[in-house]
């Protein structure tokens, strides 16, 4: 067993120890080392350095040559090299007993990097004796451009600078070279047919509309899009008023339902060209016509109340309806949701809904749905496809139950999911229900009363809603000109709408 004294001694040893220890370490001079994770890089990247200095240092002071930061405070500091070169580090030490610098000349080495070639121009067609201005979109490092334009009749035109204004005077197809280089590398890029070099006095005419479906009594706005210089214009609509025009950019009102062709004459003093599009106006009957979506490039509305849906969850309108013109495309995660409207609340007065389908998805999937956020007896009305046997179903419903007409595969004219399109009709007339695919009329029965299917609710397109403001059922595919009538169809109007 220790003493108390024993103890006593073997503790006042220990301190001592420690502390001749620290008082070492203190007094050990300071020696200031460093190393880098590498000592080459291309430009725009970053070295991290690491302290291996002796001595204990409080302190460091570093320096980096042409580094992005030029200096730090830190033990351990990451510096990021913008431009090629050979740099120098300096690291500086102090601490209580004194200070100690080491300079590394010419540590980091700091690459070009790789060179890739890339251009652009404000623009690819111009007449003969005006300017392109191309930006070069490189990346890497490069110190010259040289740039290179041929024609197929083999006139050169060259260019250097890193952003160069060209003039062309002779006309021609061109393509366009750019050769970027460093002291380290060279790369060439070529676009071929890249720029379109007009005689001034050629013309070809072209002309697109604002929307091309319109209804009788409404108006379409015709844009004047000719390449060269058009100095007159000379247009014809049949079945318009006014049936010709001088105007560069008419608008012109349609009163009866057809397809109707449109020519147009540009001319200058010296050239002209003339453009004929077949059936290019689509005009559906205007009565009591609630709402037109026809999808030419937008959700807009292009009937008599201009009622705009939202797109909700990227919708594009980019596909070809049958017309080879667009279409709305669902990707079965979207909707289009039209806000609630006096003009879609339908109540319990007669309406139709028609609209274009092409989908090669049998899943069930709803197609359209008035009200109905809060489930089943909800005032609604809705049509879907791909339940199981019933291919397609049209549904009224109110808190007193509902009509439903359920067409299976047999009832049908075709196979609806093939991949083509096929025109679906919904009508309520009264009491009874309707349900035409591509004109024919396959189901149809009569309820019990008259349901009223509206409430102030949305107008989805392509999904189903609930519970309110969640979206499920959603449906794949392609839809076009969905059209919504306060009235119930004739079988004649659907016909008509079919063969439009």
């Amino acid at each position: 067993m220790k003493t108390r004294p024993t103890l006593l001694i073997l503790t006042i040893l220990t301190g001592l120890f420690v502390f001749l220890a620290c008082d070492d370490d203190d007094q050990m001079p300071l020696q200031a080392a460093f190393e880098a994770d590498t000592v080459t890089v291309a430009a725009g990247d970053s070295v991290v350095f690491s302290d291996r200095s002796t001595g204990a240092p409080a302190t460091w002071n570093w320096t980096f040559e042409g580094g992005d930061p030029s200096t730090s405070v830190l033990s351990a500091p990451s510096v990021v090299y913008n431009e090629p070169g050979t740099y120098s580090v300096t690291l500086e030490l102090t601490n209580n007993g004194g200070s100690d610098k080491i300079v590394k000349e010419d540590f980091i080495t700091v690459t070009y990097g790789r060179l890739s070639p890339d251009f652009s121009a404000d623009r690819t067609t111009v007449l003969a004796s005006e300017e392109v201005q191309f930006t070069d979109k490189s990346t890497g490092i490069a110190e010259s451009w040289a740039w290179e334009f041929k024609n197929e009749n083999g006139v050169v035109v060259t260019a250097t600078g890193q952003h160069p204004v060209v003039t062309f005077e002779e006309i021609g197809t061109y393509s366009a070279k750019l050769s970027v280089s460093n002291p380290e590398a060279s790369e060439t890029l070529t676009k071929e047919d890249y720029i379109t070099v007009l005689d001034p006095f050629s013309i070809e005419a072209d002309f697109t509309a604002g929307s091309r479906g319109t209804y009788s009594g409404g108006q379409v706005t015709f844009e004047d899009t000719s390449v060269g210089t058009a100095t007159s214009w000379s247009w014809t609509f049949e079945g318009g008023t006014p049936a010709v025009s001088t105007v560069q950019n008419p608008t012109v009102t349609y009163s009866t339902p057809g397809k109707y062709k449109v020519t147009l004459t540009a001319s200058n003093e010296k050239n002209s060209s003339t453009l004929e599009k077949e059936a290019y106006v689509v005009v559906i009957p205007g009565e009591n016509l609630a709402a037109y979506y026809p999808y030419d490039g937008d959700a807009s509305d292009a009937g008599p109340n201009n009622i705009a849906a939202n797109n909700i969850g990227g919708i594009t309108f980019d596909g070809t309806d049958r017309r080879s013109e667009n279409a709305a495309v669902f990707n079965g995660s979207g909707a289009l949701v039209i806000p609630d409207n006096p003009a879609l609340n339908f109540g319990t007065s007669d309406f139709s809904v028609a609209v274009w389908v092409k989908t090669g998805n049998n899943s069930k999937m709803m197609v359209w749905q008035e009200s109905g956020a809060n489930g089943s007896r909800d005032n609604q009305a809705w049509m879907r496809v791909g339940n199981n046997d019933k291919v397609i179903q049209f549904a009224v419903e109110d808190s007193g139950g509902g009509a439903f007409q359920s067409a299976e595969q047999a009832d049908l004219p075709g196979d609806i999911f093939d991949g083509q399109w096929h025109h679906i009709v919904c009508v309520r007339k009264g009491l009874t229900t309707s349900l035409f695919v591509d004109g024919v009329l396959v189901k149809q029965g009569d309820a019990s009363s008259v349901k009223e299917v509206s409430n102030a609710q949305d107008f989805k397109i392509g999904a189903q809603e609930g519970p309110p403001g969640e979206y499920k059922t959603f449906y794949t595919g392609m839809l076009d000109d969905l059209v919504i009538y306060n009235k119930a169809l004739t079988d004649e109007e659907i016909v008509f709408l079919f063969e439009l």
